[in-house]
């Protein structure tokens, strides 16, 4: 693609008229026509109406769909004048930054690039130089980055980047009330100059952090993103009057091979008596874990080459650290014992992951083919971002016969869940 030589204008609306004939003819072989089509539903949408419309835009969207590269591509579709990415996490931001071709000054980890949309030798002239936000200790200044990416919670009211007054401050303390007030009108006049919103993960809406974001682009042109478009009970949509602008079909993508089939199996009372007591259960999770290896090494026969792997999800930090040390294969992952553990899971040494409230979204790793349930999920989010640790193909050249399998104690009743998201996503 040729790029043409102007200025005073942002990347994304110089490019815009050049990536959506690129999108159209497709003539972009690593991008996914689902890819494509959900792009074009957006522009569509916007274009619909003179105005902007009243609600966002909402691409609902199965883990391993290619969501970030989706979103790394939006802002030239909509010719956006200045962009603003919320994520839900530092793990999906440094996702996103890689994406963006920001990570490191590498702009050849770009996504544009990946995909040959541009040359090496052009992606400076092409790439907007974001700004990541990592910390909030102090207010930022926003206005001159036509790119911000940033996780949600460093606005929060325990921010110094808050965007509004926490709901309790102590006496006597006018001087701090003036401060944080100055910090909100400054953050709120940095995301007057943004054009559009692109929020990932979008179920965490309407938490009161994400609602205050949010509220702050009314008028713009704002882009929702999600596997799981809905609340916490599965039932109630992220906004009265929801509608879904482009849903990616997931039985396509198992079609197609991007994503695996799956499947559930429930570890019967009479195969193993379990208990949901974690310190007396050492040999259940012994005998738990033979289950798992059996599963996982059969996969690494049907393909070899890749070395398969196993996350287990858990209620606590005792939990995890005690499911782990029961079984000689394992490791876990948590808040307080974090890159370390998880490196030595990704190089091969443990081949199973303990994890309670982490990596349960944005966390990417194709050689997991086995998600295991060790507690009660009541979400149906909850079970989808989960489960969608297992699907993703490795390789991606149809050479992955593997079926991922969701592994979960009787005790448990997590059938119910996965017929749900069965039902939901369509698949045979």
């Amino acid at each position: 693609m040729e790029l043409d030589k102007h200025a005073h204008q942002s990347k994304y609306q110089l490019y815009s008229g050049n990536v959506i004939k690129s999108l159209t003819v497709n003539n972009l072989g690593k991008l996914y026509p689902h890819q494509i089509k959900a792009l074009l539903a957006v522009k569509a949408y916007f274009d619909s109406s003179p105005n902007i419309p009243e609600h966002p835009a909402l691409v609902v969207a199965p883990t391993g769909a290619g969501k970030s590269g989706i979103i790394s591509l939006l802002p030239y579709v909509l010719g956006s004048a200045k962009a603003f990415v919320l994520s839900p996490s530092l793990c999906i931001t440094d996702q996103l930054e890689k994406t963006f071709g920001l990570k490191n000054e590498n702009v050849k980890d770009s996504f544009v690039f990946e995909i040959g949309l541009v040359k090496e030798e052009d992606l400076n002239g092409f790439l907007e130089r974001g700004l990541v936000i990592r910390n909030a200790t102090a207010p930022v200044n926003m206005k001159w980055s036509n790119l911000v990416i940033v996780n949600a919670q460093k606005f929060s009211t325990r921010s110094s980047c808050r965007l509004a007054m926490p709901t309790a401050l102590q006496e006597d303390c006018d001087e701090e009330i003036r401060d944080m007030k100055a910090v909100i009108k400054k953050i709120q006049e940095n995301f007057m100059s943004f054009t559009t919103l692109i929020v990932d993960e979008a179920h965490h809406y309407p938490a009161s952090t994400w609602d205050l974001i949010v509220k702050e682009f009314k008028g713009k042109q704002i882009v929702f993103l999600t596997a799981t478009p809905y609340r916490g009970s599965g039932k109630d949509p992220l906004w009265k009057g929801q509608e879904i602008t482009h849903k990616i079909n997931q039985q396509t993508l198992i079609d197609n091979n991007t994503l695996r089939p799956i499947e559930f199996r429930e570890v019967k009372n009479s195969e193993i008596p379990w208990s949901t007591n974690f310190g007396e259960s050492d040999w259940q999770l012994k005998k738990l874990e033979r289950i798992i290896l059996e599963i996982i090494n059969d996969h690494d026969r049907q393909v070899p080459g890749v070395q398969h792997k196993a996350m287990v999800l858990v209620n606590t930090i005792a939990e995890a650290e005690d499911g782990s040390a029961a079984m000689d294969r394992s490791t876990y992952y948590t808040s307080q014992d974090g890159t370390q553990n998880l490196r030595a899971f990704e190089n091969g040494l443990y081949r199973i992951l303990f994890v309670c409230g982490r990596l349960l979204e944005g966390y990417d790793n194709s050689e997991i083919s086995v998600c295991v349930i060790l507690r009660n999920v009541g979400s149906p989010g909850i079970f989808t971002q989960f489960v969608g640790r297992c699907i993703r193909t490795n390789p991606k050249d149809g050479s992955d016969t593997v079926t991922a399998v969701v592994l979960s104690p009787e005790v448990y009743k997590q059938q119910k869940n996965f017929n749900e998201y069965k039902n939901y996503n369509g698949l045979i």
